[in-house]
């Protein structure tokens, strides 16, 4: 591919992905503000109950003991049907749970310290709430946003522009971490017709992007055999081991360490969210910029962005090399193909002969020579 196309071609890229960014925020982030909204009702609800019931007792007193937690059962229920109890039986239930709030009420005055409100033993909500929040809860989780979050203390919105951004190029990457995805009907629409125009594009640039290291490896190799006479493959390792290094720290290590110290990840942690982002498996199970309680730098996001493009683009060329490296088992004789040792020009130095007949022989040997071992030595390479 010519470098005019693959320039431009990512100039394309980078547009698609900011314009994807943008569709994405526009249809989702209403329906995001609407799931954030409803669990932080939820929240406070539950927080208002709680302070209702409690807030006619002395909840900062302090109290000493030990702690230990019991319970009590209910007695046998008289109903024919598992999931419902008769009116007669429902002065027992309470009763066995005001038996049992009261005795987990009395482990907790033994404790040594302060109970907080959150503590409190206090059962207030029916079966059908409690599946109401274990539903929200389970929704908030599949679209981004931490369960546990509160208006005062959330999880960043994941449909703002600059993290559709960012769902667009794991898209078109296909990492997919799994951690959000679209709840539109419009927004599943766009994914896949933005996946199948966008990962085209994607792969060609990749596989672009990724020769042409390969093709300066092999230039700078036949050039420095041919004025230098080194071993070609020796000079391939060489640059390609240092190629290897240098791509190694830059879209590997240095990030990891980064990313450690900005989500407080031990440094193995991020080594394994990097390497599972960029080899596209996409887990799911460690994503960066999503804790609850952090306000993240938008240049922070927009480094992992371009981490993210690059370092694919990296380990493809790495993943080529050992592809090239294990095919080379079965063709041994063109992996270790050397070449001469001598170029051209030096022959036609310890050819020199009189006359411009002998002359004009010296120098079409020379450039046939020459075309003969750069060929030799690009055939090498390949």
């Amino acid at each position: 591919m010519r470098k005019v196309t693959l320039i431009s071609l990512l100039v394309v890229f980078v547009g698609y992905i900011f314009a994807g960014g943008g569709i994405f925020h526009w249809l989702e982030a209403d329906e995001e503000e609407k799931l954030r909204a409803e669990l932080f009702q939820t929240q406070d609800e539950l927080l208002y109950t709680l302070e209702r019931m409690v807030g006619s007792h002395d909840i900062h007193a302090c109290h000493h003991g030990t702690t230990s937690e019991s319970s009590s059962h209910a007695p046998g229920l008289d109903c024919p049907v598992q999931d419902c109890v008769s009116p007669e039986n429902v002065t027992l239930v309470l009763q066995s749970v005001v038996t049992d709030v009261n005795k987990r009420g009395e482990n907790l005055t033994r404790q040594g310290k302060c109970i907080k409100t959150i503590d409190m033993p206090l059962l207030v909500l029916t079966h059908r709430q409690l599946d109401d929040i274990i539903l929200n809860a389970h929704q908030a989780g599949r679209r981004g946003l931490n369960p546990l979050s509160t208006q005062q203390n959330s999880s960043p919105p994941q449909w703002s522009f600059i993290p559709a951004v960012g769902f667009s190029l794991t898209l078109v990457t296909t990492i997919g971490y799994g951690n959000i995805a679209p709840s539109t009907w419009a927004g599943k629409a766009l994914c896949v017709v933005y996946g199948l125009i966008g990962i085209p594009i994607y792969l060609v640039i990749l596989d672009g992007v990724g020769r042409l290291p390969g093709g300066l490896v092999r230039d700078l190799a036949v050039r420095m055999y041919i004025s230098k006479g080194w071993n070609a493959n020796t000079v391939k390792r060489v640059i390609w081991f240092c190629l290897f290094t240098f791509g190694l720290f830059l879209f590997y290590l240095l990030p990891a360490l980064i990313i450690s110290l900005v989500e407080n990840w031990a440094y193995l942690e991020s080594l394994y969210y990097m390497f599972v982002s960029l080899s596209t498996i996409g887990f799911g199970d460690y994503v960066a910029g999503v804790q609850i309680g952090k306000s993240y730098w938008v240049a922070y996001k927009i480094l992992i962005f371009f981490w993210i493009a690059s370092g694919l683009a990296f380990l493809a060329m790495v993943f080529d090399l050992l592809k090239r490296g294990i095919q080379g088992l079965d063709d041994p004789d063109k992996t270790e193909y050397n070449l001469p040792k001598t170029n051209g020009r030096q022959e036609k130095a310890h050819n020199n002969v009189n006359g411009a007949v002998g002359q004009a022989q010296a120098d079409a040997k020379s450039e046939n020579s020459d075309y003969i071992y750069e060929n030799m030595a690009m055939d090498k390479m390949q």
